[in-house]
């Protein structure tokens, strides 16, 4: 199921039962990831993905992205469509919207224990670091902006660029709109 702007919902069948996870674009489509072994035609350890136009219509077939699914994947959009996977600690692949897997570009993969988001109305990218410390900015095409302290042991940036950093179990420091649309 998935929400528009205008809070319509729409609902796909994707005949693999149960996904892992999914991830919309910047564009509107949806990767939706399942494992091997819910898709007929692949093996147990395959995780596949099938992505969706954005009015919940299949784009694609289940393609295969990994043959090792033995740990988690997580999905995040990127500028211009399509989504990048982080397994484990590093970046392990990008996904464009209606393909199938290629190796992230250098500037992504270089960034290992990080988290991506999209900033300043897609004008830009933040990685935070597992351990919370800093924030770097990239532009579009993946140089950097230079890094900024954020303090704390976790750092969440929200849809508007609110910047949220967390210390222990009760402090929160918040700069709201840090990252957002200038």
């Amino acid at each position: 199921m998935r929400f528009d702007d205008a809070g319509e919902i729409y609902q796909s069948s994707l005949d693999a039962y149960p996904s892992q996870a999914a991830e919309g674009d910047a564009n509107g489509a949806a990767l939706v990831l399942a494992r091997g072994d819910a898709v007929a035609g692949f093996q147990s350890t395959d995780m596949v993905g099938r992505w969706l136009n954005p009015d919940g219509s299949k784009m694609t077939d289940w393609i295969l992205l990994t043959g090792d699914d033995s740990s988690p994947m997580w999905l995040r959009a990127l500028i211009g469509g399509g989504v990048a996977v982080r397994q484990d600690d590093r970046w392990r692949m990008v996904v464009p919207a209606g393909h199938g897997a290629s190796d992230p570009p250098d500037w992504l993969s270089s960034r290992t224990a990080t988290d991506l988001h999209v900033i300043r109305g897609n004008r830009g990218y933040a990685f935070t670091t597992t351990s919370g410390e800093e924030v770097e900015v990239l532009t579009p095409i993946g140089k950097s902006c230079g890094k900024f302290p954020a303090g704390g042991s976790h750092v969440q940036i929200g849809g508007d660029g609110t910047v949220i950093s967390i210390s222990g179990t009760c402090k929160r420091t918040v700069w709201p709109r840090l990252l957002g649309v200038r």
